[in-house]
């Protein structure tokens, strides 16, 4: 039986771990349940002494929509009742301790694009953009690469990568970045600006993403 929130499926020979995100009917968004499986996933290729590469893919015609819009917003839990047998909204303590795994791109949080995977590799998020066609095979061209590397020399070379980000400050996004997506998701809607949340309840999940799409890429009218 197929599990609606999705899998992630491990295979681990010649030296690779394969990775596959296995929920193609949302095109492999991303819940929660996947998110601890994925990272069970990376525990299990790191404590493998034969495996020197992991090989991350989407199964279906999709690599990962991202996180599922579905849960945004329900994440957290149950915040309980009040004295009067009111709903209470999760505490702050509950968002931030699941926070804790997330953090963001400023642009794309600022200007709310839609890339594309070109455009993605010209800004850095992804290495190399190939045909469709071509991918496995490209991809099974990096991963031999990496598995014909010393395996002490792969720990070695990424712990030290690690260590010059930590010095560069650069790793510090994982300590502050709870928090301030805790905030953001709990913060206020004025008139005019397209509450997502509000929209989702509303519409549905493909819905309001097509809404929120054409409310930022439509030219708005300046306040007088």
């Amino acid at each position: 039986m197929m599990n609606p929130q999705g899998s992630v499926d491990y295979l681990a020979r010649d030296g690779r771990a394969y990775v596959t995100l296995n929920r193609p009917e949302k095109r492999n968004a991303m819940s929660q349940h996947m998110w601890e499986q994925l990272m069970h996933a990376y525990d299990r290729a790191e404590d493998d002494d034969d495996v020197r590469v992991v090989v991350l893919s989407g199964a279906g015609d999709d690599f990962c929509a991202g996180h599922d819009l579905a849960e945004v917003g329900n994440q957290y839990g149950n915040g309980g009742t009040d004295e009067n047998g009111h709903k209470r909204r999760p505490s702050q303590r509950a968002r931030r301790q699941y926070d804790k795994t997330y953090s963001k791109a400023r642009e794309l949080l600022l200007l709310a694009e839609v890339w594309s995977a070109q455009e993605a590799r010209e800004n850095g998020l992804v290495n190399k953009v190939v045909p469709l066609g071509e991918l496995h095979e490209r991809g099974e061209e990096w991963a031999e690469r990496i598995v014909r590397l010393p395996r002490d020399g792969i720990a070695l070379g990424k712990a030290a990568t690690n260590m010059a980000m930590q010095t560069l400050g650069v790793t510090s996004q994982f300590a502050y970045g709870p928090v301030l997506h805790t905030l953001a998701t709990n913060m206020r809607w004025e008139p005019g600006e397209f509450n997502f949340m509000k929209e989702r309840s509303v519409s549905g999940v493909r819905a309001s993403t097509h809404q929120r799409e054409a409310f930022y890429q439509t030219p708005r009218k300046q306040d007088s």
